[in-house]
């Protein structure tokens, strides 16, 4: 077989890549890499995300102030689980570091820090002093909008999540477009959903504006958190004072009253208004019943002390200067529980305060100091709840208040109330958690409503050009499939809207009213540019396919794949093995001169016979040339244990071409044509082949002004060569001796080696072979072939036909001896003629010509014809006969088994 030189091995010439920027330790980058990508380590963080969000919450809303140690340790692991993926994700991926999601990143794993305890931690001790000595200052709304920034930028880490949700969205459509079989063609059943994107990966456009719109639409959420709550009045710039600031004023008033009525006289103070201060003192705590939850409240009762989430919990004085420890807060000589519940627990109020635990009465009545509540700092008071003192709740779980209408007077010891606001920071805590979940919802939510209309009309129709851009440009022949998907999609569109209309048509008439008003202008608005766009693209990438065919790929590839504008369609060729299969309409110059303007649809017809067999067998057809049709079988595209099968192919298409012809109803309808029969009488369709397998040069010839994509070798000749020299056998077909010899032995062994020719333009014999075919008793269909109009169909079947000639199950051989129509075909070819020629072909190519005159005089009328008891001569006999008559059947001295073809 005539090979491609050593020299030009090389399939095509080397492409000029860009110099990319060497990479320092890659090692590092790809171990950053795979952390990211690892399904583990995105575990890891989406826990600790989650962590993150609700830690918290969790701890204030479930637990005490002992298990903080253990939720400090969450937040350790959590902010050591994010440094190190923003330490990965800057080593590994160039588009982080100084991006959006960078600063997004840091400022979430930062404000970490202040979910510690430590950090966070208030003494509550310094707390009660200092709100003693200052009770309200303007630094209160200062610190009241501090704390809610630093909860606002902890819902920043809620963008992590959504963050990370994307990402793995990401990468599960990556995976199914790993998975996506590049022959997928739409179900036949309208019903079934057929995908629009074919699970794609997204393009850079479309990431781009995903990310621009996920952007602004945090940007928006942030803005909106850190600015509405400055537009509100906070409780500093309030007038009316809450029932505790009152109630703490009204009893320090009382206090004042009574501690300065005390004297060396008098060392316990003017009874009246120690009864003044003592009642004062009572009212308040039964406002702020702490036992009020174990009563429950009146149905005739406007509000109860238990219908409030804040309690008293402490009751105490600061003062380094006074021994308080044996002063009681109420007289000690009040012990009756029922004495102070008639006057404070009266039914007649509107307000219900409940009644008095007895404990707590004995804590109020009993010194100070003699109940041992003397806090750790230089506070001393007594506990009215289950905590000694405030240090033992958190910072959020109590709330401090001192008297604000109060003389700087060192003299008098400062009344200080703490509040227990548990149940209130529990309540927080929980809607902080559902305020978590709704701002998800709101991201989630925000993002696809915001770019749901820019996706359906813009991004999607871009994303699907920009896919189908990048099919063409990697493989140009693939823009007909596309078309026939687009077609089939278009079909199902159409069926179900006929079966939305037949269904609309049955129902009411309000029904078909309000359709009407919701449907009628979207359907009968016109289409889309972007619409318009994509089949414009579709139907350019078909064109290109289907004019440049399976050897111009390379060309509209190259210039699609490159940079710039430019288009260079004088690409270099390349070298390719194949085998090429010239097929030329017999008495084309008549047929032109008869049909005239109908003779394009006389070549379609035949056109369509070749190139649909052709195709069913593996090959392409390259060019057609009027009455001439360049088939290709590449060889250079397949190992080369399938060589063999693809030159059984080749053969079989040149066997089927020729029965089809034979038989198909359009095509006999010109035998009864009365000016074919009136020039040449019994005249029929006939399509004579040559094969030939060698290298060729593929690539584009002409020039930048008009090419066509081909290919260029003495191969190519070769094969045109053996059909034009098919004719002085009077055969169908040629083919060379290096095609045969792809061919198993088997398939051999029903070819005739008709003679040992020079073609012009060699200098090397070759043989040259046919497989025998009597197309005279074939019998024209009854009816045409029955060609589906579902281009989707057609492809489909197509490649089924295709995929069974490469199964285990075919057979060349199996397929000549068992179709009816090859057989019918071959049988008036016996063994007896095919020996007889044998012999005759040998002693002709021995040069005992005179001896092979003998047997070619036998195998000449041999033969059969289509009328029974007529003789059809056999053209290889009657042509080497021929010769060798016109030599005297003397070969001469020169004789070395061939003779040299006059015929091209």
């Amino acid at each position: 077989m005539d090979r491609a030189p050593s020299m030009t091995s090389e399939k095509s010439l080397p492409t000029v890549l860009p110099r990319e920027r060497p990479q320092r330790c890659s090692g590092v980058v790809a171990a950053s890499q795979r952390l990211i990508a690892s399904n583990l380590f995105s575990v890891v963080t989406t826990t600790a995300t989650v962590l993150a969000l609700t830690a918290t919450d969790i701890k204030e809303a479930a637990t005490a102030r002992d298990a903080d140690t253990g939720f400090d340790v969450i937040v350790v692991f959590c902010f050591c689980a994010f440094t190190v993926e923003i330490c990965a994700a800057c080593i590994g991926r160039r588009d982080y570091p100084w991006s959006f999601f960078f600063w997004l990143d840091s400022i979430s794993t930062i404000s970490l820090i202040f979910d510690v305890s430590a950090v966070r931690f208030v003494d509550q001790c310094q707390a009660a002093e200092s709100t003693a000595a200052a009770p309200s200052s303007f630094f209160d709304g200062v610190a009241l909008r501090a704390s809610r920034t630093v909860r606002i930028i902890r819902l920043i880490r809620i963008l992590k999540l959504y963050k990370a949700a994307l990402e793995r969205n990401q990468q599960q459509e990556q995976r199914k477009h790993s998975r996506v079989l590049p022959g997928f063609l739409p179900p036949e059943d309208p019903d079934e959903a057929v995908p629009d994107n074919l699970n794609d990966p997204e393009s850079r456009v479309g990431k781009k504006l995903s990310d621009l719109t996920t952007r602004k639409l945090i940007m928006l959420v942030l803005a909106m958190l850190f600015a509405l709550p400055y537009f509100e009045a906070s409780e500093q710039y309030d007038a009316a004072a809450s029932s505790a600031e009152y109630g703490v004023d009204v009893v320090n008033y009382r206090w004042v009253a009574y501690w300065q009525s005390r004297s060396a006289a008098v060392p316990h103070g003017d009874p009246s208004l120690r009864a003044a201060f003592d009642q004062a003192l009572l009212l308040m705590v039964y406002y702020a019943n702490p036992s009020g939850d174990l009563f429950a409240c009146p149905a005739d009762k406007a509000r109860c002390s238990s219908d409030f989430l804040s309690k008293l919990l402490w009751i105490g004085v600061v003062d380094g200067q006074h021994d308080m420890a044996q002063v009681p807060l109420v007289n000690s000589s009040i012990t009756s529980t029922e004495t102070w519940d008639r006057t404070f627990h009266d039914d007649r109020f509107q307000y219900g305060t409940g009644r008095l635990d007895p404990r707590l009465i004995r804590s109020l009545t009993q010194p100070l100091g003699s109940i041992g509540a003397e806090c750790d700092c230089n506070l001393v008071g007594v506990s009215l709840g289950e905590e000694m003192c405030p240090e033992g709740l958190r910072e959020t779980e109590v709330n401090t208040v001192a008297p604000r209408m109060f003389l700087h007077d060192t003299t008098v010891p400062r009344l200080v109330l703490v509040f227990d606001i548990r149940s209130l920071s529990q309540f927080n805590a929980g809607l902080s958690m559902l305020q978590t979940l709704f701002l998800c919802v709101v991201l989630a939510m925000g993002n696809l409503l915001f770019s749901r209309d820019a996706n359906r009309l813009v991004l999607q129709p871009i994303d699907r050009m920009v896919r189908k851009m990048q099919r063409i440009r990697d493989d140009p022949l693939s823009a007909t499939t596309m078309g026939l998907i687009e077609h089939r999609r278009e079909q199902i569109a159409a069926k179900l809207m006929s079966k939305r209309h037949l269904r609309h048509a049955r129902s009411g008439v309000c029904f078909r009213f309000l359709r009407w008003l919701l449907v009628a202008r979207k359907t009968a608005s016109q289409p889309m540019e972007t619409v318009m766009l994509e089949a414009t693209i579709i139907k350019l990438g078909t064109l290109l396919a289907v004019g440049f065919g399976e050897a111009g790929t390379k060309i509209v590839a190259k210039n699609l794949q490159a940079q710039g504008s430019g288009v260079n369609a004088m690409v270099p060729g390349c070298f390719v093995d194949a085998i090429f299969g010239f097929f030329l309409i017999r008495e084309f110059d008549s047929a032109t001169e008869i049909l005239q303007k109908k003779i394009m649809l006389f070549v379609n017809q035949i056109g369509r016979i070749v190139h649909s067999v052709v195709d069913e067998y593996s090959g392409a057809t390259n060019r057609n040339l009027g009455e001439a049709f360049l088939t290709v079988w590449s060889l250079s595209q397949r190992p080369d244990h399938e060589h063999r099968r693809l030159a059984e192919l080749a053969l079989m298409s040149v066997v089927q071409v020729t029965a089809k012809i034979n038989t198909s109803v359009e095509l006999a309808e010109y035998r009864a044509h009365p000016r074919f029969a009136a020039r040449s009488p019994g005249f029929r369709v006939r399509v004579h082949v040559g094969l030939h397998t060698g290298w060729a040069i593929e690539g584009a010839i002409g020039s930048p002004s008009k090419i066509d994509a081909s290919y260029l070798s003495n191969s190519v000749n070769t094969a045109a060569r053996l059909q034009a020299a098919s004719r002085q056998y009077k055969l169908h077909s040629l083919m060379s001796g290096e095609f045969v010899e792809l061919l198993g032995e088997d398939v051999q062994d029903h070819l005739r080696l008709v003679d040992s020719v020079i073609v012009v333009g060699s200098s090397v014999a070759t043989g040259v072979y046919t497989m025998d075919l009597d197309v005279g008793v074939l019998k024209v269909d009854e009816l045409p072939e029955r060609v589906s109009h579902n281009r989707i169909k057609r492809l489909e079947v197509t490649a089924q036909r295709k995929a069974a000639k490469w199964s285990k199950d075919y057979s060349f051989v199996h397929a000549l001896t068992t179709d009816p129509v090859l057989v019918a075909m071959r049988k008036r070819y016996s063994d007896r003629f095919f020996s007889l020629y044998d012999m005759g072909y040998r002693n002709y190519h021995a040069g005992e010509w005179e001896v092979a005159k003998y047997y070619f005089e036998q195998t000449l009328d041999m033969l059969e014809g289509a009328v029974p008891g007529e003789v059809e001569r056999d053209g290889p006999s009657e042509a080497l006969l021929s010769f060798m008559r016109n030599r005297d059947f003397k070969p001469g001295d020169k004789w070395a088994g061939a003779r040299t073809l006059t015929s091209k």
